[in-house]
């Protein structure tokens, strides 16, 4: 009796702490890599230049203020850029939120 019991428990016990089933949880986090190569130089008094992947597609300045939480942004690349324009700039953005990113500037 005492071993049907235990066969039926440790399977139950077993099935009880899955709970995704067999395959993997969804990733939280995920990194985006992409190589930016500039064409043209821009204007002496640019300040900033960064790389930014959106959730979103924005078709107002607004929607960019609004929903700025999905945007994910790279650290400014302008010293790269101004160090060597002709040269490739591979950027990467850590740990931002999985998901799909269809608007990238």
């Amino acid at each position: 009796m005492k071993l049907k019991l235990l066969l039926f428990l440790l399977p139950m016990l077993i099935l009880m702490g899955c709970d995704h089933g067999f395959a993997p949880p969804d990733p939280q986090f995920g990194n985006i890599e992409a190589t930016l190569t500039f064409i043209g130089t821009p204007p002496a008094d640019t300040d900033q230049l960064v790389f930014a992947a959106a959730r979103f597609k924005p078709a107002l300045v607004t929607d960019i203020v609004t929903r700025f939480n999905e945007i994910a942004l790279s650290s400014s690349l302008i010293a790269q850029y101004r160090a060597n324009p002709a040269a490739a700039i591979v950027v990467r953005l850590n740990d931002i939120p999985a998901g799909l990113y269809p608007y990238a500037a």
